[in-house]
């Protein structure tokens, strides 16, 4: 009969450190087995501890080195602008505060070039020192393929940042390396985006040199049951009709989503004259086959290809 894995009662509950573990009368090699899962470089926690946010940010605190700055994704989800994928923890990413504490480092590495926080650059929340807002808007838009800084732009737009207030932030920090990359991203920020798949299908469009499309517009249809305000995606003037873009993220797996989405639908083709043009996560690659059908079904010539470049996901770091 196996033996039942030791379990320190001022370990069951909470995260801990690898030197707490050595307090508390475990080995590291104890540590390996399936009872205790690894959070972070040096931190664990039981099995059957709930990871909420609150165990999260504690996990933080244990893992980073006291007096960093949290920023970077980190940052963007203690903000509660970013979530992580499905079973993949928050990743800890610091940067060098105003007095020169701490690295950057995370599990993606990357080789950029590291900014020092500067002091009105750090806020307090929840009671961790970490980058403001548009700070970390900026370091997450320095070195990343040029959608995937749309989209990061476009969510933390439509979670209230300030887009004059982060253009006057680039043009004081203009000679910092990537400032020319933001600065981009800005000119085609659209802060009524709901979905980085939204942001995607967008680009496909505006790239391309096609109509800009109207984001989330309300229409007010009329049904024999009444009235009915409706939001769809996006909306495209081709040469003789307007055409609906819609993008399905994960939550429309749903039965009731799926139902909900079909008589949505059927409202916009019947009640608004709206031809719908539907797309999922996977159907956005490659850029320039969405393009093109976008392109044919508006019938309205492109004036530019897509660049796959452009439309690439980031390699150094989880994706937004």
């Amino acid at each position: 009969m196996p033996r039942r894995p030791r379990v320190p009662s001022a370990l069951a509950r909470h995260p801990f450190t690898v030197a707490q573990a050595l307090d508390a009368g475990l080995s590291r090699r104890q540590l390996e087995s399936a009872v205790w899962r690894r959070l972070h470089a040096g931190v664990y926690v039981h099995r059957d501890v709930a990871v909420d946010d609150a165990v999260r940010v504690h996990a933080l605190r244990l893992a980073a080195p006291g007096g960093v700055v949290f920023a970077g994704l980190t940052a963007a989800w203690i903000h509660g602008v970013w979530t992580p994928p499905p079973g993949v923890d928050v990743p800890l990413v610091t940067t060098r505060g105003p007095a020169g504490a701490g690295i950057e480092r995370a599990v993606h590495r990357s080789r950029r070039q590291v900014l020092r926080a500067e002091d009105d650059d750090t806020v307090v929340v929840g009671g961790v020192l970490v980058t403001s807002r548009i700070r970390t808007v900026f370091d997450l838009l320095r070195d990343v393929p040029l959608v995937e800084r749309v989209s990061v732009l476009d969510t933390f737009a439509a979670a209230g940042l300030d887009l004059a207030l982060f253009a006057e932030y680039l043009e004081r920090h203009r000679r910092w390396p990537g400032v020319d990359y933001a600065r981009t991203a800005l000119s085609l920020c659209h802060g009524a985006s709901r979905s980085v798949g939204e942001s995607r299908l967008r680009m496909c469009v505006v790239l391309a040199g096609l109509p800009e499309p109207w984001v989330n517009p309300s229409l007010l249809l009329t049904t024999p049951d009444g009235s009915l305000l409706r939001f769809p995606d996006l909306l495209v003037r081709g040469r003789r009709r307007v055409f609906a873009l819609e993008f399905d993220g994960g939550y429309h797996d749903d039965l009731r989503q799926r139902d909900a989405d079909a008589t949505r639908e059927r409202l916009l083709v019947v009640q608004a004259d709206l031809p719908v043009l539907r797309y999922r996560w996977a159907n956005l690659w490659p850029a320039q086959r969405v393009m093109l059908e976008i392109a044919r079904a508006i019938e309205w010539p492109p004036m530019n290809d897509l660049r796959p470049a452009d439309f690439a996901r980031p390699r150094h770091r989880l994706p937004w």
